[in-house]
């Protein structure tokens, strides 16, 4: 790992690493360790469940339950908690975020699973983020409100919390919550309230006037708060983008101009800003007549019709070669 692969990995979750190498065993597979001596993450990953389940636990207890005298009092009931944290913690749930992150890039793997593109896959995906999460938790040590600022910024819980486990849905919420952070530095304000009429749940949306002074409301109701929430916020996000405060940037905007220096981490940015899904590489080893290796790489992107392959002495540069045609196929398809 480099210098640069650290401070893109702790910028991308939040937290700055005192013992870095804590950081590279996160990423470490026991393939890697088998072949080159050292610490895998999977004792990370142990402590990083069980972290997790926690942090999850402190979340639901802020949202919905509180202390009444000598009882405690919960707005869900035992099912729907357990449901909710089924979710949260699923490997689909995990392997989506790692996704979203751009993280899996970062694996540092021994030959068979280079060989079987395991980076792939779903439960390596669930395995780095709980590595990830118990290495935090043992570089802090295990200070709680550390650890949950972390697996907010990876895991988004409350978001999700509210608006289902829909991975299609446009975040309305994440984009009025991050303009809004940006314009005073704080999160929107949310208030719920009961129809008297329908006895339906409304919810309103409370943000700064970026023309001037003043407060703006958007509201919404629904018989389910996450659908009177999501609708909430995209009623305030279409208002600041038709006014011009919330610009959506083009594709090379947001990565810059084709470089082939570096279009590997070009189309990281784009899935970080959920511009495209992570960007799938299969690699594929030959030799050539002479016995010297020759990788192939093949890339392509979900919802993209077109798959990229192209072949080098190695495998980074294959993959370089890739990801630069991809990303000039992008910006071609994005001007149709």
């Amino acid at each position: 790992m480099t210098e640069k692969d650290y401070y893109d990995i702790e910028l991308m979750i939040g937290y700055e690493f005192s013992n870095k190498s804590l950081l590279k065993q996160a990423f470490t597979r026991k393939s890697y360790s088998m072949e080159n001596g050292g610490e895998d993450n999977e004792v990370l990953e142990f402590y990083g469940d069980t972290v997790l389940s926690g942090s999850v636990i402190r979340i639901f207890d802020i949202l919905f339950c509180e202390s009444r005298k000598d009882y405690y009092v919960s707005k869900k009931t035992e099912a729907e908690l357990t449901e909710l944290k089924k979710n949260l913690v699923s490997r689909t749930m995990l392997s989506k975020r790692i996704d979203y992150l751009g993280l899996s890039e970062y694996l540092i793997m021994g030959k068979s699973d280079i060989l079987n593109n395991v980076q792939n896959e779903a439960s390596v995906k669930e395995d780095l983020f709980e590595a990830i999460i118990g290495a935090v938790a043992i570089d802090c040590k295990f200070e709680s409100s550390i650890i949950d600022g972390v697996i907010n910024t990876m895991l988004d819980p409350v978001y999700y919390i509210y608006c289902g486990f829909d991975f299609d849905v446009i975040n309305y919420i994440q984009k009025v919550q991050e303009w809004n952070q940006k314009f005073n530095g704080e999160l929107p304000e949310y208030i719920y309230s009961i129809d008297d009429y329908s006895d339906k749940i409304e919810c309103t949306i409370l943000i700064p006037n970026p023309s001037g002074e003043g407060i703006l409301d958007f509201e919404d109701i629904s018989r389910n708060k996450a659908d009177a929430f999501m609708k909430a916020a995209e009623k305030a996000y279409w208002y600041l983008y038709r006014n011009g405060f919330i610009k959506e940037e083009k594709m090379i905007d947001v990565a810059g101009k084709p470089d082939m220096h570096n279009p590997v981490e070009q189309l990281n940015i784009l899935a970080t800003k959920g511009y495209i899904e992570s960007p799938d590489y299969t690699f594929i080893e030959t030799f050539d007549d002479n016995g010297n290796p020759k990788w192939e790489c093949i890339c392509k992107i979900k919802g993209y019709e077109f798959e990229v392959h192209n072949h080098a002495s190695s495998k980074k540069e294959a993959k370089k070669l890739c990801a630069y045609q991809v990303y000039k196929l992008l910006l071609n398809e994005k001007k149709k």
